[in-house]
């Protein structure tokens, strides 16, 4: 019996271990990086679905038990029953408009239902005792795309490989999307920090790897949602920073030469990846050249023409409309040309469309379109290009209604108050500040749930019981 519970053990953190370090690979999935055609689960979903069994095995007497007493599995839970009932009832509201796709419906679902109430349980099940080894787990797996990136910046590696970590010459690690690969820069980069700054060793050391490496490759991405959300990373930081100063568990003196050290290999990491491949400054400066001219056309579109300069007016007026072409109305701003579409100014015009249609199924309190319906309207079709709300809690408010992304909210908002209240180690601050992160990555991206961007909130789940019932 003790040989076969030893083995047992071994295929526990066999799997363990494979859902941390795969987690990242998006790319192993049917299909691979053909997005027209690729699932979204990935290699990882096999390791964190048997581990999921297990803890429904083992808990098979009393699971309901355990799911009451794991908060963020209760709330989870509250949050799908708000998804379906926000869907069945929208149905008398929206069917005219919406023809209702259950394939959909169902994937998303079942998409959430799983990252919200089970990956908790499987946290609080294998994590809840060893969070500071996850952590450094956690931070060799997200580690890996990272420094495969930056490998394949040079020009002379051969295209074939390159289109798989950089798209129109911006860094999309292995998660085929820019913008997907700053998200998970800001969801790690508090956990590099920590390992960084409280731990010893050559842990330290991939500490202030991953957190250079977090910044170049921020860098690399051209995500302006990214560049922002490292701000508001620092700005949250101030918070637990202060209480660690007033606690005197840290000195003045010390921050400042941690982020002085924290400087100096971000600075030589640049310099080493410029003199490795010099067109890294050519390839960027397109998209980093548009963003003033983008910035200016959001502001007419959201204030007037007056606000912009002529000649910036002039270059956008220049621009010839489409067959495609949205009309505008009073609620929308029509994108002009195929360039906007993915643009900072598209995304406005779909928030502005998404107003406009919860006004007119009257406000969306406890239904909505349905959800994953969203994306069949008309309204939301771009030159052929079918989108979603780049805004998960608008886009959860239009298909499911009202309730249900209050629900979205408060599930990560309690994770986060907790950690940040609460007593226990300093691992608590980088879970918070993760937390709080995707609270703002919802802000700028539709439906939230391929595991490589929960993954990294193991800490969180896993520390959230411990947190919790201490505060009561």
């Amino acid at each position: 019996m003790n040989e076969i519970g030893a083995l047992r053990e071994k295929c526990i953190r066999f799997m363990t271990m494979g859902a941390i370090l795969l987690a990242p690979f998006y790319y192993l999935r049917w299909y691979g990086d053909d997005f027209s055609r690729g699932v979204s689960l990935s290699l990882v979903d096999i390791f964190l679905f048997v581990l999921f069994g297990i803890v429904v095995y083992e808990e098979r007497h009393h699971m309901m038990t355990r799911l009451r007493g794991n908060q963020l599995s209760s709330l989870g839970a509250i949050f799908v029953a708000l998804l379906i009932l926000g869907s069945l009832t929208g149905r008398v509201y929206a069917s005219e408009t919406y023809p209702f796709h259950f394939y959909s419906f169902l994937v998303a679902l079942c998409q959430y239902g799983f990252v919200m109430v089970a990956l908790p349980l499987i946290a609080e099940r294998f994590f809840s005792m060893r969070v500071h080894t996850l952590i450094r787990w956690l931070a060799v797996g997200y580690l890996v795309p990272m420094m495969i990136g930056l490998v394949l910046l040079n020009h002379a590696i051969p295209e074939f490989i390159r289109s798989h970590f950089y798209s129109v010459h911006r860094a999309i690690g292995t998660y085929g999307n820019a913008n997907g690969f700053a998200n998970v820069i800001i969801l790690m980069l508090p956990f590099y920090t920590y390992l960084a700054s409280c731990d010893f060793g050559r842990w330290r050391i991939v500490g202030f790897l991953g957190q250079t490496l977090s910044i170049v490759s921020l860098v690399l991405t051209v995500s302006f949602s990214g560049w922002l959300g490292l701000l508001m990373l620092c700005v949250l930081a101030v918070y637990p920073l202060s209480q660690l100063v007033r606690s005197r568990h840290i000195e003045i003196k010390q921050i400042f030469l941690f982020f002085l050290k924290s400087f100096l290999w971000v600075l030589m990491t640049s310099c080493l990846v410029y003199f490795y491949a010099k067109t890294v400054t050519t390839d960027l400066s397109p998209r980093v050249d548009s963003a003033a001219i983008k910035l200016t056309e959001m502001v007419r579109t959201v204030v007037g023409p007056d606000v912009a300069s002529a000649h910036v007016s002039e270059s956008f007026d220049q621009v010839p409309a489409t067959s495609d072409q949205v009309p505008a109305t009073s609620d929308q701003v029509p994108v002009t040309s195929h360039g906007e579409v993915g643009s900072a100014i598209q995304r406005m015009q779909l928030i502005r469309m998404g107003f406009h249609e919860i006004r007119h199924y009257g406000g969306n309190i406890v239904w909505g379109v349905g959800l994953g319906n969203s994306v069949y309207s008309s309204n939301f079709k771009f030159f052929g290009v079918q989108l979603d709300i780049h805004n998960t809690y608008m886009l959860l408010w239009l298909e499911c209604g009202l309730l249900s992304a209050i629900a979205f909210f408060c599930y990560f908002w309690t994770g986060a108050r907790t950690l940040f209240l609460g007593n226990s180690s300093l691992e608590r601050i980088p879970a918070a500040l993760a937390c709080f992160m995707f609270l703002f990555i919802a802000l700028v991206n539709p439906h939230l749930y391929l595991r490589y961007l929960w993954v990294p909130l193991f800490p969180i789940f896993a520390m959230y019981g411990r947190c919790s019932k201490k505060s009561t």
